[in-house]
């Protein structure tokens, strides 16, 4: 036989659209892990970073899932306000650390601190795994609840201490008000 064979197989993990998921299965696509380790570098973290041209990880580029992929889902290849896990503007400025776009959203519409995507991630869960001491105290400020959980369970202070060392200021003012550090796996 000649010519390229493509299989796609899915497999559904909770939470999705974040790579804690792909650490249960083989991906020979990239290294999860450095792709992660890059994503919080650059202040970002989870699937809506990932340069797959907008796609899920398991889908592979150029295949012809991808046809299939956006045909099926309605999915437009172009930069949209939100991801398929519900993300908001709010999440992706915090996400990135970006206090002045966080400030001038929440100004705009106070109850985005409470927003929730699919997964149940807030603003506040984005910029502690991100690591954004001045966006975590702000929202906090703001009424973000510092102990709201994701629908996996995970707390905000749980995910930045998945995320950074324990001396890293997001996790010590998270201690300090009195969060609590509750996660999945507790």
């Amino acid at each position: 036989m000649k010519g390229r064979y493509y299989a796609n197989v899915f497999v559904h993990f909770e939470p999705t659209g974040h790579t804690l998921r792909h650490h249960n299965v083989e991906n020979k696509i990239f290294d999860v892990d450095r792709e992660y380790r890059e994503s919080v570098a650059r202040g970002v973290g989870g699937h809506e970073s990932s340069s797959n041209d907008g796609l899920p990880s398991y889908i592979i580029p150029n295949s012809p899932e991808v046809k299939h992929y956006t045909d099926t889902q309605g999915y437009q290849r172009k930069k949209q306000e939100t991801f398929t896990t519900g993300s908001t503007t709010v999440h992706l400025a915090a996400q990135k650390g970006d206090l002045s776009e966080v400030r001038a959203l929440v100004e705009k519409k106070k109850d985005s601190v409470h927003e929730k995507d699919a997964n149940g991630w807030t603003a506040l869960h984005e910029s502690a795994r991100g690591g954004h001491i001045d966006v975590v105290k702000y929202l906090i400020d703001q009424g973000a609840d510092a102990n709201a959980t994701t629908s996996a369970g995970g707390t905000a202070l749980y995910w930045a201490k998945k995320t950074h060392e324990e001396d890293h200021p997001v996790i010590e003012f998270l201690e300090s008000i009195g969060a609590l550090d509750a996660g999945p796996d507790l």
